[in-house]
């Protein structure tokens, strides 16, 4: 067999295996799986699976993997699930910027017009001196008065006066924190028309017994409020002189001559709710006839040998709701048969048998709701 037989013969064997592989290969067209959702007599739904050639026809739908699974509907919302533990704390974020600087604030020298505070952070002696620069020359009127603030703490006066000009007032924070001292003979403060006293404790370590001296002296003038202060002196106690309209409220008061003295012409005088106590004379002196004093709800105890819880000169006044105490001595003593005190509804405990002592004049006295022992036979 030449060389263009051989050739043939190949041309023809692979021919025939080319006839043989077409034979045995898959159809030409392709297949495809289709579903639709059809409904029952029931109305039930049913999956309908079908083949087809090429494409899925009307409401089939083909599918790729006759393993795949098609949606529904979709179902209602599921319970909400348990909340989960809570995460790390992140790191701390970067600081943010400085804003922007506020509006400045008004000057404290501008919150008080007519009001002035001394401070207590110093020594005694230096606060006291303070103190007296403070009231030095200050002066109000009833329309524009003055304040003095004081803070707890002790003011030192040493052996000068405090002199409070008209309409100027004295404050302190209270009778236990804020102390006035002062070693002058003749007062610690003098009052002025229209000027108050509160809320503090004055000791006076040198007063004497003499007519014109007293821890606290009001002289010559009118309207003056002494409240809520605790006073403490070696010899005489308040002092009112020539004055109207004082107002006393709520002072406890030891003096070693007379606690309280009204003297010349010292007119409307209320004393109220207050201890007042004398360890070497009367509790309170009415003073003169021209005086004329009102003690009502106060304690008045006077600790002295032979001495009176009230004396008068002639002086008038009432006692009411009160209780008067003498350790050695009777309920009221006068050197003028012209006194006149009315005592009602008030408990008097004397050594003396209650009795009351009148040296000049024609001597009377009257008792109203008071104890049943006290009359005017006890009269002396």
């Amino acid at each position: 067999m030449n060389c263009k037989q051989k050739c043939l013969f190949i041309l023809k064997s692979l021919s025939i295996v080319s006839l043989f592989l077409f034979a045995m290969s898959p159809t030409a067209y392709s297949e495809v799986t289709c579903v639709k959702v059809k409904l029952n007599k029931k109305k039930k739904p049913k999956l309908v699976t079908k083949v087809f050639p090429d494409a899925c026809p009307g409401k089939f739908v083909q599918i790729q993997d006759t393993n795949a699974t098609v949606q529904g509907a979709q179902g209602p919302k599921g319970d909400t699930g348990a909340q989960g533990p809570q995460g790390q704390t992140g790191p701390q974020g970067p600081q943010g910027l400085q804003g922007l600087q506020g509006v400045p604030g008004v000057d404290g020298a501008d919150l008080y017009e007519r009001t002035i505070v001394v401070p207590a952070g110093e020594a005694p002696t230096e606060n006291g001196s303070a103190l007296l620069n403070a009231a030095s020359g200050l002066v109000g009127t009833v329309d524009a008065p003055w304040m003095i603030e004081l803070e707890s703490g002790t003011y030192d006066l040493g052996d000068l006066v405090l002199e409070l000009g008209t309409y100027v007032s004295l404050r302190g924070a209270d009778t236990h924190s804020t102390v006035v001292t002062g070693s002058s003979s003749s007062a610690v403060v003098d009052t002025n028309t229209g000027s108050s006293l509160r809320n503090m404790s004055i000791f006076g370590t040198a007063i004497t017994t003499s007519t014109l001296s007293g821890v606290v002296r009001v002289d010559d003038d009118n309207d003056v409020l002494i409240e809520n202060v605790k006073m403490t002196s070696t010899g005489r106690g308040l002092l009112l002189e020539n004055c109207s309209g004082v107002k006393i409220n709520r002072i406890d008061i030891t003096a070693a001559g007379y606690a309280i003295n009204t003297d010349h012409s010292s007119l409307d005088t209320t004393i109220s709710d207050s201890q007042i106590t004398s360890t070497g004379d009367s509790g309170v002196d009415f003073g003169t006839s021209t005086s004329h004093t009102i003690v009502e709800r106060c304690v008045v105890t006077a600790t002295a040998i032979d001495q009176s819880a009230l004396r008068s000169s002639g002086g008038s006044g009432i006692v009411r709701h009160s209780t008067l105490i003498s350790s050695f001595g009777g309920t009221l003593e006068s050197s003028n048969g012209n006194t006149d005190i009315v005592i009602s509804q008030t408990y008097v405990d004397v050594e003396d048998s209650f009795n009351m002592h009148f040296t000049g004049g024609t001597a009377s006295c009257t008792a109203i709701s008071t104890d049943s022992t006290f009359s005017t036979t006890t009269c002396l």
